[in-house]
């Protein structure tokens, strides 16, 4: 929390920087824009053609034009190594500022961009990261975008004349709004021998008090920059970052030279204390821990890959998919005008306003003038979910993990061909949870409950069942009836679900029956927010009033979009602790239809060495259709939609749900995905690394532990959609280099400068943006108040 914070609050400071180093050409003026370094790393990136260049052995040679968005649209490559940690605050912010497309707006005036942090956030290397889709589990949490408002003014007036960008930014930061002033002023582009370009900058942030600046208490202050050092004619790059972010006084600093292949790093985060110094070559990496002499060698030629980022393109055009998503909105409460996003995930403000179900809402679109459509916001307190059965084999998800909960902890399985072997097990202390490596052992089929094993996987899109061959014993009074299957094998079926918001004016059944997390109106906002279980075995064959008798009853109400029991909306506006991501029901399926009928039937023992027909209640989860319902307080909970002038509904694009192979063979493993957007993949697992060797290690909370993905999909791989292919392009890649003897890099003559790291911000050349108030002049009231030039890195 503390080190996303500290990034919020810098990233406005590099809004000169581009995503890539060289020069770029310029917006509306004569003047062509000037870039510097893309990521500033303690050591360059090697060249990759894996996730980079024009090779594209999948495609069809000839087909793609070379203008084509899938060859032009930029891949940042850095590396990710522990003395690069004093400088993730500028890793982020390279990453946010490259959304704004500030060298498209060169000269063009001042602009808004908004910026999605979560594509962006310095966390996302963090252990805990591990645990976080299992913890969010049922619920949308984990795809919805998290937009901050820029206005930059980016302007040149000659090419003789230094690049200036200034930027404001209003936020809030648990519960404190902020401002942040930044001044960028870049005389020189990056290029071969220059890797960083000749830049100054200064940023400020105060808190807003009373809808006023406090500009006499500043929170936080920083300044970095690229000069030429007079006494050695080389560029040096120099960072320094100092602030009170509710957690203590704080700074960080580095000095780095990469001509001569050396820097210093410090931190004084008392979590996170650290000070390095470091040398390199074209071959190896040497770090040395000043705290303790630990010293480590790395290998620059032989590194592992984690991308962050990909987009998806036309394999014939190689034009971008891009989604819709969604669009900038104005809302106008008390005289305020708020401006915000709407979209498929719900509705987002970045100031702490909640219109309420009915409020007029304005589409805002760019252009030189702002046009404005009215619409009235449609906002129901939960959502029905509708889940679509799909079919694949145990042999098409080897590998893949399968997150179970048993007894109370939840464990981590993968299919290796022959058995479901336990991985790793949940370990949740402080506020956080991690995947930790444990004793490997075989799931037992021989003695189960239920004739099918049920999990969940974040990379086949939530839950999963796979079928088993049982026979059902305990036959006698009193004695539980248990399920003696057969060992699985490649063949065995395995179904899950693609899973689709329904919307207004949508058919749903009349009555929905529940055999299982069936939420109670009374208590859905407590720790225990279902109804007891029902009877999940009834001696019965399947009938409309076997059901009627044995699950919870409940209808829909498409007017309002609500679940009701009984006539009680089932609406949680607020949550236990215990359920902070939302309540998520168990399936809800038609009792009338006679197909859901016939998949509830099974054989129970009658107790005389025969069976009998009867209802498995547990079946639900098979059914070819069922519905969920998910409440809560958070935005993501809720069903959010806009209602034209008609009475009709604007219509938001779905994530888009991709298959990866990943032997592009048909061999699989593969791997359910979901593409929100230009730069958003989501559904590839992770693992732990240790960032001092690159090695395998468990997740724990270290900072010399990383959360990477499991794996990386290379460049010109093929996603699927039912029989519509496209290409895959990483976007943003880490590299991680491997640990070697230390003897590899003292012997090729690496040797520490140890640089004498500035003592105060004021030291290390801070000044004052002195940039005034945001709506100070007339054109940037006029951008605030604008519709976004930029969302999520696209041009409007």
């Amino acid at each position: 929390m503390k080190k996303e914070l500290r990034a919020a609050c810098v990233m406005f400071a590099l809004a000169g920087l581009a995503g890539c180093g060289g020069g770029g050409s310029g917006g509306g003026g004569s003047a062509t824009a000037l870039t510097v370094a893309g990521s500033v790393s303690v050591v360059d990136a090697k060249a990759d053609s894996t996730v980079t260049g024009k090779v594209m052995p999948l495609a069809l040679p000839g087909v793609i034009p070379t203008t084509a968005a899938y060859y032009t649209d930029k891949t940042n490559v850095y590396v990710d190594e522990r003395a690069a940690d004093a400088l993730g605050t500028v890793n982020e912010i390279l990453c946010m500022v490259s959304q704004t497309k500030y060298d498209a707006m060169l000269n063009k005036g001042p602009y808004k961009a908004l910026v999605d942090k979560k594509l962006c956030s310095s966390s996302k290397g963090d252990a805990a990261n591990s645990g976080a889709s299992s913890q969010q589990q049922g619920t949308s949490a984990g795809e919805v975008p998290d937009y901050q408002t820029f206005i930059l003014d980016v302007t040149r007036a000659d090419n003789n004349s230094p690049q200036i960008a200034q930027v404001w930014v209003e936020q809030s930061e648990q519960g404190q709004k902020q401002m942040i002033h930044a001044k960028f002023t870049v005389s020189k582009s990056a290029d071969t021998t220059n890797p960083y370009g000749e830049f100054t900058m200064s940023f400020i942030g105060y808190p807003i008090v009373a809808g006023v600046e406090d500009t006499a208490n500043p929170f936080m202050k920083g300044t970095i920059g690229a000069q030429t050092n007079t006494a050695t004619g080389k560029v040096e790059l120099s960072f320094y970052e100092e602030g009170n972010y509710g957690f203590g006084a704080e700074s960080r600093v580095a000095k780095l030279n990469k001509t001569d292949g050396s820097g210093s790093v410090k931190s004084t985060n008392a979590n996170d204390a650290f000070e390095f110094d470091f040398a390199f070559n074209d071959n190896f990496f040497m770090r040395k821990n000043k705290s303790n002499n630990a010293e480590f060698c790395m290998d620059r030629t032989n590194f592992e890959r984690s991308v962050w980022r990909y987009g998806l393109y036309d394999v014939a055009s190689g034009d971008r998919i891009d989604r819709k998503g969604g669009f900038p909105v104005k809302y106008s409460a008390g005289g305020t005008d708020y401006f915000g996003f709407v979209g498929y995930w719900g509705i987002n403000f970045s100031e702490n306003v909640n219109p309420a179900d009915g409020a007029q809402i304005f589409k805002q679109e760019y252009g030189p003038t702002t046009t404005e459509t009215a619409y009235t916001l449609f906002k129901k307190d939960g959502k029905l979910k509708k889940h679509i059965k799909k079919g694949t084999t145990l042999g098409m998800i080897k590998g893949i993990p399968l997150d179970s909960f048993e007894g109370g902890t939840n464990k981590r399985y993968e299919w290796n061909g022959s058995n479901f072997v336990l991985k790793q097990q949940m370990n949740c202390s402080n506020n956080q949870c991690f995947w930790e490596d444990t004793a490997s052992s075989n799931l037992n089929t021989s003695s189960l409950q239920f004739n099918e094993l049920n999990f969940w996987s974040e990379s086949l899109g939530g839950q999963v069942r796979v079928k088993l061959s049982c026979t059902m014993s305990g036959d006698g009074p009193g004695v539980p009836p248990t399920q003696n299957c057969t060992a699985p094998n490649d063949a065995n079926n395995v179904v899950y679900y693609v899973e689709n918001v329904v919307m207004p004016g949508e058919t749903i059944p009349a009555s929905l029956a529940c055999f299982q997390n069936c939420p109670n109106p009374a208590t859905v906002t407590t720790s225990n927010p279902f109804f007891a279980m029902g009877n999940m075995f009834v001696a019965s064959a399947p009938s409309q009033n076997v059901i009627t008798d044995n699950a919870k009853s409940y209808t829909f109400d498409s007017t309002n979009m609500v679940l009701k029991s009984s006539g009680a909306p089932v609406v949680a506006t607020t949550l236990d602790a215990s359920n902070q991501w939302g309540v998520n029901s168990g399936p809800l399926f038609d009792p009338t239809d006679a197909t859901n009928l016939d998949a509830l039937a099974c054989n129970m023992p009658n107790g005389m060495g025969g069976t009998t027909a009867a209802t498995c209640g547990w079946q639900t989860g098979n059914l070819a259709v069922y519905y969920t319902w998910e409440t809560g307080s958070n935005n993501w909970n809720k069903l959010t939609a806009l209602k034209k002038s008609d009475g009709t509904f604007e219509a938001f694009e779905q994530p888009l749900r991709v298959t990866y192979d990943k032997s592009q063979t048909g061999a699989g493993p593969n791997y359910s995905l979901d593409y929100s957007g230009f730069g958003q993949l989501n559904g590839i697992p992770g693992k732990c690394v240790n960032a001092n060797t690159g090695a395998d290690v468990t997740c724990t909370n270290s900072r010399d532990v990383r959360w990477v993905p499991q794996f990386y999909i290379k460049l010109g791989d093929k996603v699927v959609n039912g029989t519509t292919e496209y290409l895959v392009k990483p976007l943003d890649v880490s590299q991680r280099m491997i640990g070697v003897a230390l003897t590899n890099c003292t012997g090729a003559g690496l040797a520490y400068t140890s640089y004498t790291l500035p003592a105060s911000i004021v030291a290390a050349g801070w000044v004052d943006p002195a940039l005034g108030l945001r709506n100070a002049t007339t054109t940037r009231q006029n951008a605030v108040k604008a519709a976004p030039a930029v969302i999520g890195g696209v041009l409007q």
